[in-house]
């Protein structure tokens, strides 16, 4: 029953893990070519918040959130009124999707944060990875993609088909968003001030590489996450035969 999601989310994994590694791979090798030398003073000047290495991570996660949310809409084409039957509800079916997924893109994260660091060893030594901030925002920063992952849910979980839609206009749509709330406009100013409230790009926004959200912000994340993902099951219940 659980294994369509499932074999969709570890294609989703495995495709992202095959190219976080081979970036790495090929940023070892770059680094023991033999044009390229890192003296020890260089070496000593150097310095990375392992914050700063979650923070980017957790960017290219939520860009696999993106594709992972359309799970719903991928239910949906084809094969729907053969599908839903009792005795298993669809609620219980759409968390165990969202749960799978949800592991998915841990796995991702930890397999990203494994690469960046090795990478970051390989490079100027292993001094240059450092805790600054609290180490306890290397695991909050994982809110961002699944932040996405519920918007890109409730946007595509109604949809039969052009699912991909949703997901190719998110990011242009959010940033869209950003550049409005500069527009010397008042109403439009104001719509996209109302709206960046509830932005990710707005709300996990980060400067120099750490993010500058702060512990209500993910949790404010957090409950939007499941104002979405409850707007995602409902939509996708109404569509049950």
């Amino acid at each position: 029953m659980w294994y369509i999601p499932f074999l969709r989310a570890w294609r989703a994994f495995a495709t992202y893990s095959i190219i976080v590694v081979g970036v790495a791979i090929v940023g070892i090798a770059i680094r023991y070519s033999p044009g390229v030398q890192i003296r020890p003073d260089q070496v000593a000047k150097v310095s990375v918040d392992l914050i700063a290495i979650a923070t980017v991570v957790t960017a290219l996660i939520a860009i696999l959130a993106t594709v992972m949310g359309l799970s719903l809409a991928a239910e949906n084409e084809g094969h729907l009124e053969l599908t839903w039957t009792k005795p298993v509800s669809r609620e219980s079916y759409a968390l165990a999707v969202f749960g799978v997924d949800t592991l998915a893109m841990i796995a991702a994260y930890i397999v990203s944060m494994v690469a960046a660091v090795i990478v970051c060893d390989v490079w100027v030594g292993r001094q240059v990875v450092i805790p600054i901030s609290p180490l306890w925002l290397v695991a909050a920063v994982l809110v961002l993609p699944i932040y996405v992952y519920a918007i890109i849910a409730a946007g595509s979980a109604s949809l039969k088909r052009s699912r991909g839609m949703v997901a190719g206009l998110f990011w242009p749509v959010t940033l869209g968003l950003v550049a409005a709330s500069f527009v010397r406009i008042d109403i439009v100013h104001n719509i996209a001030h109302a709206l960046n409230t509830i932005n990710p790009v707005i709300m996990f926004g980060s400067h120099n590489g750490v993010s500058d959200a702060t512990p209500s912000t993910y949790l404010l994340g957090l409950l939007m996450t499941a104002v979405f993902l409850t707007l995602a099951v409902l939509q996708w219940k109404r569509l049950e035969a």
